[in-house]
């Protein structure tokens, strides 16, 4: 009974707020849940004895017994004790492995639906066993989430004994490219008969994926559970959805899951046709600009932002006006995402360079994340940085986020070795309870105060010296670091030390298990990044088993290897020569071409603000020119008082500029001068505003400003009455300000020759007079009016820009003579910079290929042996088995050197902005009773402390001697703080992604409803009837509504549409003469209902059998294409949905309100096309086939980019639909890209859902 009772006063200290007596009244919940805990763990192991004498008939009996008893309503819990009785004795069986009593709390824990915290190598894989068999036995399906594919198909190996053993089948699904790469299939079902030739597979027999979901129990990555999810709600018939009703799953390190990968959302996605080459037009742009001077950066936002001396240099360089006129939004947003790129993402630090493509490095391991992208263009603006080919940007066919997802089962729980800290985002967001669970063993680590010093030198010299002392009394080190840049810094110092070591990091990911296992060998060094290794146990004195095999696979490597390639017998050796070759060859081109470059741009720089400056001055005199003909005798008092706020805006952003380079490290000390500044243009330019309105002065700003608002126009063109009038209200508009600047002009400078630009603009003038003219009078063809205007308009605007920019210089060149030689001399700079800096890209890319190619010539060959020895294991056993015995001896003599010494030493070079990430790396030491020690050390140029830290640390910092340190318990407590305020900014962001995913999870939850009744067939009648009725009502409130006298009824426009929707023609009596409105169009609507219905049940019968099915593929392909579109829609809205903070307006709010405004449209958009697709269906002869996979109701529906994603079933499925011999002839739906029936204009989306204009999309060729 004592031991029972110390092991409740073990969980009430590990667990906050459940110590003391008065938390059974405050914490009643979680109190009385360890008790609940400590009871049942007596009666299992009271249950043991019983279960062992049991035979494994006997134990499967139980299996279906229980099966029995909960499906006839018996519940769940009364089979707690019996339940995880059976499954530790069947552990014991099959894997001799017995679950401690911590074990069997842990096992508790997560069946109640919380998190188990368990330190690292307590057996957690172990413990999901039991709640897995438990929730099993309801027959709904339980999923066991890894963090990747290989972890999912070991832990189906390694625990499908246990499951196997008591009757339970279990299922493992992996990633659709790992599948590819390894086997034909990606789904398995566990088998103890399978022995397959290659043992990375054994016991786990392909199956298709919907049999592995059908499993009790399947193990899988978090993301493919998530994919299917959404590939299930892309099917286009219910036999290809593969998942069950989501009951319970178990999330293995849940932190890293439901935390580090929830920022980013789970997207489904197609390449769309962005021009890659922009990419690299804007980087040799940004390269360009100088920071603090032309943008401004914001480290703790992660934000660059132009100044207005880099807003004028990138108009400059790329030939714009106006950068910020609203035509430009993509090219700003281009050059946000590349000084984003250069500014805060680093290679070897967030990502790295290999085989030509940015692989993304997960900051949390270390490890590369093939696959992975950046969205909005960031990943393209990295590459094009990079100079590697530019992979095309995605577009969203389907998307749910991590959180929203894990919501949908009914119950959820969750194992790590870190989630205490971030207990309150794990309760607020997902509704789950923290439990820590003791150790096996008692935890036997020294955790030293951290050493803050001032300069990351100081540190890494302090860290060197502490890994000298540790390595020359022979006690391992592991060190951690916070990226491969880092890494390799550090190993620098130590080889300038003799001091052998390791480094483990992403980019040497292949050996990271042989690295790891020698991490507690006898004067080891480990350098790796963060949670490198996670998963593997350090056993102090080495790992005999896995040397064995790492040198087993060097050996099979050194005999058929290239013999060019393995002069080393070490692997690392091999690839850390050659990294080294390739740096030394890049550090003498930088040498070479790095001084001139920076001259160069130094050069073009002072060059371009000279002459940027000059012709700001010339097109103010040229504008103050216009103002003071124009005004005349007011023009003093005017120009006056514009000058002063003009002066005043200049001072204020002069201010502004020097305030950016003092706190640029503090940006929020420049909230107010920003709004000063920002106040003071804004005077300034509604001041001008009002004076060209007053004196009807028009400039060229003004004429970019409505040709801008006219395109805008344009592209929602639409061909009604009430379009057509504010088109033309525009166009005129626009005639008046193109006749009026040109006035001016020549007014202000009569002796100046404009016969060019004149005629210019009487052209343009004439082809938008001609273009009014024809849509106000021809009714017929206006798509085609439109289309041959939108051709002519872009040339002759091109026209009539460049030949008054043409004018405007000869203007400047009268105030300023030397403007013209000063372009020239900036121009030729330009030049030469340009191309130097091409030519330095090209030596840097050939040295980077050859690299590469060498590189991926050495990884190659060792997978290959790799996979030789895991596939065909017993043809080098008898190696394998020499080395282990030659290991094994000095084994037990090295552990216990090690365990007196102190065991694994674990020195921090830097802590990282999470609390959980720094207890991952102290928990490497110290496992399963083993000694161990940690230390972190700091210093003020670290990222946390500089960003983060606190005002007062920096200044007594600052005034210390070179070398010296501070070490005290109260500055760990406020590096704590530091991080605590780092988490919580962090939680903020991530609570922030749920509640705008939120808005999208009702409309996902509501169009996924309607979709999957339309799959499964229900209710199909009922859908059509209510969309016909919703219309045909929707019309009538159109062109026959009551607010207006009948004669005023648009009933051409209603015969039209009734056409267009229904493909019927309606007939309607004459309204001139009728006495009562009301009844008339009562009466006139049931008979255009009562005809519409008849048209449809005609069609029916026409088509017979398959007309049903016919209605289910259009809605389906609707329904589909419509919700791309609306993703499309929703990501441009979230894109710039904060900028509502600038009209006091929550953006939360807006985003709730204008989302609900997008999918009400979508719905009917939806219910629109697919009521038009039916009413046009035509009957053909031809047999009609459908295909299950990629193919809908028309292949011309179905965009190109689409099939290259295999979102809707495996290849090779194909269903042909026919009719017995005597039956009616088969339907086929008319292969039309046009939807409703009528011929789609170039303007209106298309309908393959990308959701571009037709002419820009699948119609671009016509």
């Amino acid at each position: 009974m004592e031991y029972y009772e110390d092991l409740l006063e073990k969980l009430k200290i590990l667990n906050p707020g459940t110590k003391y007596f008065i938390n059974r009244i405050f914490n009643k919940e979680k109190y009385s849940f360890l008790n609940e805990c400590i009871t049942l763990l007596k009666q299992i192991n009271e249950k043991e004895g019983e279960v062992a004498n049991m035979t494994k008939q006997q134990m499967r009996g139980k299996t279906e017994e229980f099966r029995k008893r909960i499906s006839d309503g018996e519940p769940v819990d009364n089979f707690i004790i019996d339940g995880f009785a059976l499954v530790r004795e069947a552990a014991k069986r099959t894997l001799n492995m017995r679950h401690f009593d911590v074990q069997i709390i842990g096992g508790i824990v997560l069946y109640k639906g919380k998190i188990a915290e368990m330190s690292t190598g307590e057996g957690k894989t172990l413990v999901a066993t039991l709640p897995l068999y438990l929730n099993a036995l309801q027959g709904n399906g339980c999923h066991l989430v890894t963090v990747n594919d290989y972890l999912a198909k070991r832990d189906t190996q390694w625990m499908g004994p246990i499951f196997d053993y008591l009757g339970l089948s279990v299922g493992c699904i992996i990633s659709y490219k790992e599948g590819k790469g390894l086997s034909s299939s990606s789904a398995f079902k566990f088998d103890l008969a399978y022995l397959p030739a290659d043992s990375r597979f054994l016991y786990l027999y392909p199956v298709e994926r919907k049999k592995a979901y059908q499993c009790d129990i399947t193990y899988g990555i978090g993301s493919e559970f998530g994919f299917d999810y959404l590939r299930d709600n892309m099917a286009i018939r219910k036999e290809e959805q593969v998942q069950r009703k989501l009951y319970y799953a178990i999330i293995d390190e849940v932190d890293s899951i439901l935390i580090d990968e929830a920022r980013t959302p789970l997207i489904i996605s197609g390449p769309s046709e962005e021009k890659p080459q922009l990419y690299y037009e804007i980087d040799r742009l940004v390269r360009k600009l100088v920071r603090d001077t032309d943008y401004i950066v914001d480290e703790e936002a992660q934000t660059s932002v132009l100044t207005e001396e880099g807003i004028r240099k990138c108009e400059r360089l790329l030939g714009i006006k106006n950068l910020y006129d609203g035509s430009h939004t993509e090219i700003v947003h281009k050059i946000n995402q590349a000084l984003r790129a250069h500014t805060f993402f680093k290679r070897d630090k967030e990502y790295v360079v290999k085989d030509g493509q940015v692989i993304i490095v997960d900051e949390f391991t270390g490890r590369l994340m093939p696959g992975r992208k950046w969205s909005d263009g960031l990943h393209q603006a990295i590459e094009a940085k990079e100079g590697v080919p530019i992979e095309s940007e995605n577009q969203t066919l389907a998307t749910i986020s991590f959180q929203n997802y894990f919501k949908l089962y009914e119950k959820i729980a969750g194992m790590t070795g870190t989630a205490v800290t971030e207990a309150i985002e794990f309760k607020e967001i997902y509704k789950l309870d923290v439990i820590v669970v003791p150790t096996n063993k008692p935890l036997s680590r020294t955790e030293y105060n951290d050493e803050i010093y001032r300069t990351e030198k100081e540190k890494f010299i302090s860290v060197t010296n502490e890994i000298k002392q540790m390595h020359e009394i022979g006690r391992p080190v592991l060190v951690g670091t916070i990226s491969i840049e880092k890494a390799e810094k550090l190993s620098g110092y130590l080889r300038r030390n003799n001091i052998p070591h390791n480094v483990l990091h992403g980019k040497n990911h292949e050996s990271e298990a042989g690295i790891i296992a020698q991490a507690g060998k006898f004067k080891a060094v480990t350098i790796a990044t963060q949670m490198a290794g996670r998963g593997v146990d350090i056993i102090l004195g080495g790992n005999p088993e896995i040397i064995a095999r790492e040198e087993t696979i060097k050996t099979i490597w050194s005999k058929k290897g290239s013999k060019d390639i393995v002069k080393k017998s070490d692997y690392s050796d091999v690839l850390e020569d050659l990294e080294k070759g390739y740096k030394n060859k890049i550090d003498v081109i930088e040498k070479e071409y790095g001084e001139k470059l920076s001259f160069l741009k130094s050069s073009l720089n002072e060059k371009e603000k000279i002459y940027s400056d000059l012709e700001g001055k010339a097109k103010e005199i040229f504008e103050k020119e216009i103002f003071k003909k124009t005004i005349e005798a007011s023009f003093d008092k005017i120009n006056t008082r514009l000058e002063k706020l003009k002066e005043r805006y200049k001072n204020e952003n002069s201010l502004l500029l020097s305030l950016q380079e003092k706190f640029k490290e503090k940006p929020e000390r420049l909230k107010e001068p920003r709004e000063t500044a920002g106040k003071a243009y804004r005077d300034y330019i509604l001041y001008k505003k009002s004076i060209k309105k007053k004196y009807d002065i028009v400039l060229k700003e003004d004429i970019d400003e409505e040709r801008n608002q006219l395109v805008e126009i344009l592209g929602n063109f639409k061909n009604t009455p009430d379009f057509i009038k504010n088109l033309t209200t525009q166009i005129n508009n626009y005639i008046d300000s193109l006749k009026k600047y040109s006035s001016l002009v020549e007014k202000t400078y009569p002796s100046l020759n404009l016969e060019n630009q004149k005629k210019t603009t009487e052209k343009y003038i004439d082809l938008l007079t001609r273009f009014i003219k024809n849509t106000t009078e021809k009714k017929e063809n206006i798509e085609q009016i439109y289309q041959q205007f939108e051709k002519e308009e872009e040339k002759l605007y091109e026209n009539y820009l460049k030949d008054w920019e043409q004018a405007e210089k000869k203007i400047f060149t009268e105030h300023f003579p030397n403007l013209p030689s000063l372009e020239k001399e900036y121009l030729s700079i330009l030049n030469e910079y340009e191309q130097l800096h091409k030519n330095y890209e090209e030596i840097i890319k050939k040295e980077r290929d050859e690299y590469e190619k060498q590189r991926r010539k050495i990884e190659d060959q060792w997978q290959k042996a790799r996979e030789e020895l895991e596939k065909s294991p017993e043809e080098f056993k008898e190696i394998y088995e020499t080395l282990l015995e030659k290991y094994k001896k000095p084994w037990e003599e090295e552990h216990q050197k090690v365990v007196s010494l102190g065991g694994l030493h674990v020195v921090g070079s830097e802590r990282y902005e999470a609390r959980r990430i720094d207890n991952q790396l102290k928990g490497r030491a110290g496992r399963q009773g083993d000694p161990g020690s940690s230390k972190f050390y700091l210093s003020l140029e670290d990222d946390l402390l500089r960003i983060f830290g606190s005002e007062r640390l920096m200044g007594i910092m600052g005034k210390m001697p070179e070398g010296e340190n501070i070490t005290h318990p109260l500055i760990t407590k406020m590096i704590n703080n530091a991080q605590k305020k780092v988490e919580g900014r962090n939680f903020e962001i991530r609570k922030q992604l749920v509640e705008f995913d939120n808005v999208l999870n009702e409309q996902r939850n509501v169009i996924y409803s309607i979709r999957q009744d339309f799959l499964e067939g229900r209710n199909i009648d009922n859908y059509i009837r209510e969309f016909i009725e919703e219309i045909i009502n929707n019309l009538f409130d159109e062109f026959c509504n009551l607010s207006v006298k009948s004669f005023q009824w648009n009933i051409d426009g209603l015969k039209v549409a009734i056409k267009g929707f229904f493909n019927i023609d309606a007939e309607i009596p004459s309204v001139e003469n009728i006495s009562n409105a009301v009844v008339f169009r009562e009466n006139l609507l049931q008979d255009i209902k009562n005809k519409i219905f008849s048209v449809l049940e005609e069609k029916q019968k026409e088509i017979g059998p398959f007309f049903y099915e016919i209605q289910r593929l259009i809605f389906l392909q609707v329904i589909d294409n419509r919700w791309k579109s609306h993703l499309r829609g929703i990501d441009e809205l979230r894109e710039g949905i904060n900028l509502r903070v600038y009209a006091q307006r929550d953006p939360l709010l807006s985003y709730k309100h204008e989302g609900y405004q997008l999918f009400q449209q979508m719905l009917s958009a939806i219910k629109q096309e697919g009521i038009s697709a039916i009413f046009n269906i035509k009957v053909s002869d031809e047999k009609f086939t459908m295909h299950a996979e990629k193919q809908k109701v028309s292949a011309d529906f179905i965009h190109k980019q689409y099939e290259q994603f295999d979102t809707i079933t495996q290849e090779g499925e194909q269903q042909t639909i026919t009719q017995g011999p005597n039956a009616q002839p088969t339907v086929m739906v008319k292969q039309t890209p046009a939807v409703s029936g009528k011929k789609i204009g170039r303007n209106d989306p298309c309908p393959c859902g990308s959701g571009k204009k037709y002419k820009h999309c699948c119609g671009k060729n016509e």
